[in-house]
């Protein structure tokens, strides 16, 4: 094989692997970040989190009440 071939196809495999090994260590690196909860502690952060979302809802429904009365 003539130079430019013979180094073509490796350049290419590598230039192939690199994208691949970014993203599995970036997938490791995630897992092995990810914190785990118990079922319980998940409860609790749901229920916070319907708490805040009910309230914002409660604090529209009001502003548009007060805005059609307003209108009225």
């Amino acid at each position: 094989m003539h130079g430019l071939a013979a180094t073509t196809v490796p350049i290419a495999v590598i230039g192939a692997v690199i994208p691949v090994l970014g993203k599995l260590t970036s997938q490791m690196a995630m897992s092995t970040a990810a914190v785990r909860i118990s079922d319980d502690a998940q409860r609790k952060v749901d229920l916070v989190r319907s708490r805040g979302r009910d309230a914002i809802a409660v604090a529209r429904a009001i502003d548009e009440v007060k805005a059609a009365a307003s209108v009225a």
